[in-house]
Order: structure tokens, then sequence, then C-alpha cells
């Protein structure tokens, strides 16, 4: 292959690169990172066609700080830029006229590493990289790892401190928010408010004000060992060695963490990947990377190793919710992203408020409960009516639980831009997949007396975290007999007790309307979402010809309904996907959840 063209698009400046087979760079373009996703994608053609001239490219590769489909041409999330489901690929190259591929940045970086830098020679290798944010990439057996559902090395959101500061992620906490050019930054600004008297150097390079103090590029200048240097870094170190010090925590996602609870007895146990532990048994050489090895790798597009084509695969990690914050109402304390039914109201998802974390950390959460009868509809109109919806948190009913339903709960999650919590075989049917946006505490799948010739019936359920908020999630489905469905409805009620989180969230297939008794029995406690704050349509069952609204979403008392009804119309979603996708139509609720503790 010939020349090639990387762009590396940084959280404060886009950089662009013509890159020979060998990873020698011949000529770079740099420019500002703009505020707009719109304005990104019109810097990276501008950059690409002013490096391009005088040469003759052949392709074109991108590194994206965020989360990149299997086949490398989507950013699914970006925790920086407010990108999601963003067809990065399709966008530059209809307007550049060469191929491209996307990939993760740190990913890129890698394997630039392991091929040019300091990984060669090397047929295990973990890079980090610090910048603007704190990422990283893992390689073993000559192969970079995205892990088995692509959140692998995402060392810059491992939680270092509970209950820390918010992340762009939607966590708290994160690695990244203490050891990176921002979090510099920020302690930059902080001391020199805090004791401008001590921090001429600090000040000196902005306006003279705090607020004037910007990114690393400046502090360079500074001459070294003057005052200021060494009392920001120690923040900084302490936290830097706890990060790497819990490998585990990123290469956790190489396996599938499962719990089961059965009549009171637990069970649970992570499965790591087998090819992972032999890499970790013994100590590896830890090189500082070589100055441009990484770029190299990112602006060849991963056109390959020795020859060969690089690694496919999926990236997908954490990330950004989409941003509308809604504004309270003075008096009556509600919230003007409220959806009220009446003239005017639709049923397009579009029209329900987006995810957001708030400035005081509460989050405003959408939630999709869906029966998908096991997958044996349309599956990829399942596919792009759920990735429609744009969910947080997807309350599945009818998962598969029967031959390798694990392969179809990860093909679900991967074809949605979700992660895999809990639930499927092991809560016989309920199931939770959330977004890069929620933090995963725990998970727990109960299973229910079983009542003999009845099917047996289960709960998922897990605790999150999604930006400052604290959330319990139970998926059930309720049995079709009535007196057991009324058991259950109340042993669905003391589960949700005993999850001790200040917030929870029901979806469930109930089997009845809300007239039943089940139905009532719930509804006494937690708040019926469509009730509170009807928005779109009102019947779930059946999805060729609704007649009966037995699928529910319900909230406890402090956790405001913001919207929820049944989406009949969203964007690249044909009307004959909801009838074909499964036998019942989902149910979308848009919720705000308060903080659980004061953002930092």
């Amino acid at each position: 292959m010939g020349l090639t063209i990387g762009v590396d698009i940084g959280g404060t400046k886009i950089a662009a690169g013509v890159v020979d087979e060998e990873g020698s760079i011949l000529e770079t373009v740099k420019v500002p990172t703009p505020s707009t996703p719109e304005g990104v994608v019109d810097a990276i053609v501008e950059a690409v066609r002013q490096v391009s001239t005088g040469h003759q490219i052949e392709a074109v590769g991108i590194g994206a700080a965020g989360d990149v489909d299997d086949k490398r041409a989507t950013v699914l999330f970006a925790p920086n830029i407010n990108w999601r489901h963003e067809a990065l690929k399709d966008k530059v190259e209809q307007r550049v006229g060469l191929p491209v591929v996307v990939e993760n940045d740190a990913n890129a970086a890698a394997w630039g590493e392991y091929r040019f830098g300091a990984g060669q020679g090397h047929s295990d290798v973990i890079c980090i990289t610090l910048g603007t944010g704190l990422g990283g990439g893992i390689i073993i057996g000559n192969k970079l790892r995205r892990g088995r559902f692509g959140v692998a090395a995402e060392f810059g959101h491992i939680r270092v401190v509970p209950d820390g500061l918010l992340c762009g992620c939607g966590s708290q906490g994160c690695w990244e928010q203490y050891a990176s050019g921002r979090a510099l930054v920020r302690y930059a600004r902080q001391r020199a408010a805090a004791t401008p008297e001590n921090a001429a150097v600090l000040l000196a390079l902005g306006d003279g004000t705090p607020d004037g103090i910007e990114g690393l590029a400046r502090q360079r200048r500074r001459p070294a060992g003057r005052p200021g240097r060494r009392r920001l870094l120690p923040r900084a170190g302490p936290l830097g060695r706890r990060g790497p010090g819990r490998p585990g925590l990123a290469l956790r996602p190489l396996g599938v963490h499962r719990r089961r609870r059965r009549l009171g007895r637990g069970r649970a146990g992570p499965r790591p990947d087998p090819q992972v532990l032999p890499a970790l048994a013994d100590r590896r050489r830890v090189a500082p990377a070589r100055a441009g090895a990484g770029r190299a790798a990112g602006r060849q597009g991963r056109t390959g190793r020795r020859g060969g084509p690089g690694p496919p695969g999926l990236t997908a990690g954490t990330a950004r919710a989409r941003g509308v914050r809604t504004a309270r109402h003075r008096g009556r304390g509600r919230t003007a992203g409220t959806v009220e039914r009446g003239a005017g109201s639709g049923e397009r998802v579009e029209e329900l408020p987006e995810s957001a974390t708030e400035p005081d950390g509460s989050a405003v959460v959408r939630v999709l409960s869906y029966n998908i009868r096991s997958m044996r509809d349309d599956t990829a109109a399942l596919a792009r009516v759920i990735r429609a919806c744009a969910p947080d948190l997807v309350l599945v009913q009818e998962a598969p639980r029967f031959f390798r339903w694990r392969k179809s709960a990860a093909r679900l999650a991967s074809a949605t831009g979700l992660f895999y919590a809990t639930g499927g075989a092991p809560a016989t049917g309920p199931m939770i997949l959330v977004s890069p946006r929620a933090h995963v505490e725990r998970t727990e799948d109960v299973l229910l007396p079983h009542t003999p010739g009845l099917h047996r019936r289960g709960f998922a359920t897990a605790v999150l975290r999604i930006g400052g908020a604290r959330l319990g999630a139970v998926s059930a489905h309720l049995s079709l007999d009535a007196g057991e469905r009324l058991a259950q409805a109340g042993l669905l009620l003391e589960r949700v007790a005993a999850l001790g989180t200040p917030h929870t969230v029901v979806g469930g297939d109930i089997n009845e309307g809300p007239g039943g008794a089940a139905f009532r029995r719930i509804a006494g406690t937690l708040t019926d979402a469509y009730a509170a704050a009807p928005w779109g349509g009102e019947f779930t069952s059946e999805a060729a010809a609704p007649r009966q609204r037995i699928d529910a979403v319900f909230a406890s008392g402090a956790v405001e309904v913001l919207g929820c009804g049944v989406p009949t119309a969203a964007a690249g979603v044909a009307p004959a996907d909801f009838a074909a996708a499964t036998d019942h139509l989902p149910v979308l609720a848009a919720v705000r959840v308060p903080s659980s503790s004061a953002r930092r």
C-alpha cells in the first residue's frame, strides 16, 4: 500500500498527517477541535484536503476518542464530543472520495507502539495514553484485545475515587478526572485561585487570571524547576499508581460477570478470558512510547502489521450522553422537559427529553422496557427499534435463555451499541442491557418459587450509577396464572426494597392491564410511569394490532417521570419494524433521577 492519511481527533486539536508504509510521517497539519459535531467533521475534511496536496493518497484512517463499532465505521459514543451513533466513515468518505477506516484513538496508538515503537518484538503489550483524557490499548498474543463487549482498556474510566468528581462518561471518580491534561489544568486553576501570590508562573501561562490557564502546550513553555510545577503533580501521582495497580477492573469486560440467586442463596463469579491470565502471570516490561509511533499507526488507518491487514473488531467503552438539560419550573416543581399529553403531542422518540447529566449530578435517563420474544422474529428490526429509542437502560423480557443464549445477548448488545449487564437464562428470561453511560455496581438474578406445571419466573436486577444518581433496576415478567402473578407482584416489591438504593425503576411484562390485582399492587407502591406522564401510544400487545397495556415502567416516588409511552415513529425506523421486531411494542420512559450525593 502507498501513502495514507491518518487523522487524530483529540479533545483540543485535530492532527492529520501523510504516512508511508514504514510508518514515517511525511507531512502534518493541526487544527483546533471545533465545539460542535458538525464542525468536527468539517475540520477533518479540511485537514485531509490540506495535507493531501501534492501526494497520491490511497486511504484515510481516523482515530476517534470514543467507542467505535465492529465495522470501524460508526462512533457509537464519544466522551468529549457530542457524538452518538455518528456515521463518521460515511460522512468523511463521501466528501474526500477516499476509503476511510475509523478506530478508537487509544487502540490505534497501542497498535502503533506494537508495530513501530516501544512494543516492537513483544507479543503482549499494554499501552496507556495520556493527553486531554486518559485511555489505553491491550495487545495479547499479537492481537488487539477489545473484550467480549468491546470495553477493555478503558483505563481512564476505572473508578479510583468513590463518589468522586463527575466524569464526562456519566460516572464519578474516574481515573481520567485526576490524571490527565484536563485534570492538570483544573488543578492549576484551583491553585492559582486559592493562592495567587504563590502562583505567578501559573497565572503567566494564561491572561493573568485562573480561568485563562489553558492546556498542556502552554504549560510546556514554563521554565523547568519553577515554583508550582511540582506542587500539581503529586495530586495525580497517587491516583496514577492506583489506576494501573488494579488491572482487573480494566480487563473484567473480557469475561462475563454473573451472579445468580436461587431461593435465598447467592452464587457469583467472573469468567475471565483464559488468554488474558497467562499475560498477567508474569511482569512485563514497561517502556515509554516512542514519539510518533502511535500516531503513525493511527494515520495509516491500521493498514496492517508486517504486510497484513490490521486486526478488525469491536471497540466500545464509556462515554458521555447527549445533553438536553432540563430546567426546573418554580412553584409546582415540575421539569421543563416533561412531555404532557394533549394537542400537538406525538409519539416520536425525538420528542422525549434526551439523556443528560445535570449540573447538580442528577440524571435524565431513558428507560426502555421490551418483551423481545426470545429474538425469534426480525432481529434487524429489533435492533433498529432499540437503537432509535437511544436508551440508557433496557429492561428486557423473554430474552434468549436456552442454546447459546450468551451469544444471542452479546449479538443484540453489539447491534444496539449497548452492553450486557445481567439476566437471560439465569433469570429465566428477564435481562438488563445498559449504555456506556451507566456504571454497573452489582447485579443479581433472582429465581422465584416454582409452581409445578407453570413456567418458572425470575427477576434480573442491577444497581447502577448514572451521572451523580444511584439507581436500582429490575426487569420482570410475571406469570400467566392470576394467583401466582399476584404473589410475584409482592415478591417484586420486596426485591425493590432489598436493593437498598434511593431510587429504583422497574420494567416488565405484567401479563395484565392496569385494572388487574397484580398491576394495582405494584402501582400502589411505585409510580406507573405512563399514568404519571402519558406520551405516545398506550397499548403494547399485540404489536400488529395492540389492544391492551400489559407492559409497563414503574418508578419509585422520588424519580420524576418526564414522559412514558409507546413510540410509534423514530428516525431510521420504518413503521413495519415495530410489528416485525417482536409481538410486543416497547415502552419508553424518560425519567429524572435525583443526585445521590453532592457533586464535588
